[in-house]
């Protein structure tokens, strides 16, 4: 008898507390584990793609072997002028400025037409560390430059190609032509014909 209610203790105890099957798990746990391996698979691509992200950087026209040539993205060919006093003057002494170069002349008809809106922005943005080259294609004399600075007193840098060399590696068909230049030494835009101040304006910003 005492056997017998033994083994009937027994068994009502085994049918309150059923023992896990080997390899199961409370469902609860599997969400917390599925959740928690999903945050680390995560966690590690998203590293994983900082790492390997390639870093863009605009390498310096001054490096060696740097690419030079007249085409947007490429490096602005340097050169050296003399200014409306004589003096040399190199496009390089400018590395780490932004700059407008302007190939223009003081007869040019359609450059007197544009003058208004150049000089604006010229005024405008000088100040913000702008640095204009003002080149005389047509190899005017020095006097005759020197006369129309005096009537302006423009803030820029006067130079004369008397042999046109730069025009012709520059490639300028026209007066008046721009060239907007990054502080790398790379041309970002360029343009052939006479340009409105908000053209300016919008050019010079992409390079300031």
């Amino acid at each position: 008898m005492a056997r017998h209610q033994k083994a009937s203790r027994q068994q009502r105890t085994g049918a309150q507390s059923p023992v896990p099957r080997a390899g199961t798990r409370p469902r609860r746990l599997l969400v917390s584990g599925a959740v928690g391996l999903a945050v680390v698979v995560l966690l590690g691509a998203t590293l994983l793609v900082t790492r390997s992200a390639p870093t863009t950087v605009q390498a310096s026209c001054a490096a060696r072997g740097a690419r030079t040539g007249v085409s947007t993205g490429q490096c602005a060919p340097t050169f050296t002028l003399a200014d409306a006093q004589g003096r040399p003057v190199s496009l390089s002494q400018f590395h780490g400025h932004p700059i407008l170069l302007h190939f223009w002349a003081v007869a040019c008809t359609t450059c007197a037409a544009e003058y208004p809106d150049f000089a604006r922005a010229v005024r405008a943005d000088v100040p913000r560390g702008l640095t204009v080259l003002a080149v005389d294609a047509w190899g005017e004399p020095s006097s005759m430059v020197q006369q129309w600075q005096a009537r302006h007193h423009l803030p820029v840098t006067l130079l004369i190609d008397q042999p046109q060399e730069i025009v012709r590696e520059y490639g300028v068909q026209g007066t008046p032509t721009t060239f907007f230049i990054d502080r790398t030494g790379r041309i970002v835009t360029s343009s052939s014909g006479p340009l409105t101040n908000a053209a300016f304006q919008s050019n010079i910003r992409s390079i300031l």
